[in-house]
């Protein structure tokens, strides 16, 4: 083999060797996401609306005084619900989160995230509490 063809093979590697470096702290990220979204789309509660979920992270963005009342007043209900159960992960993706009753919980009952799920507008409580 050339000296040239091994060359090209050395820097090819090393390339792909960098890319995965740098993307490896996005997997985690993603593949945190992508499971979210197919528990959300895949679970057997009919309740469940995508929508009001990706609507219900935006308000934890970009907050609006009277969402954070109303979420304020939900994540009371949910802390004591039987359903909130804590996710280690979902502590660490919304650590700026103002609902501290729930931080870091999801709703056992749909698999939505609690954060998002009192935030949201028109999604119900599975159990009818809100």
């Amino acid at each position: 083999m050339s000296l040239k063809k091994r060359r090209s093979k050395k820097i090819k590697k090393l390339l792909r060797y960098t890319l995965a470096l740098l993307m490896y702290p996005f997997v985690f990220v993603i593949g945190s996401i992508y499971k979210l979204v197919v528990t959300i789309k895949t679970h057997k509660s009919p309740k469940i609306k995508f929508n009001d979920i990706v609507a219900g992270f935006s308000y934890i963005v970009v907050q609006d005084s009277e969402i954070e009342k109303l979420a304020t007043a939900r994540a009371k209900i949910c802390s004591q619900c039987p359903l909130a159960k804590y996710n280690g992960k979902l502590n660490t993706i919304m650590s700026g989160d103002t609902a501290h009753h729930i931080k870091g919980m999801y709703c056992d009952g749909c698999g939505c995230a609690l954060a998002a799920k009192v935030r949201s507008e028109n999604d119900r409580c599975p159990k009818g509490k809100w």
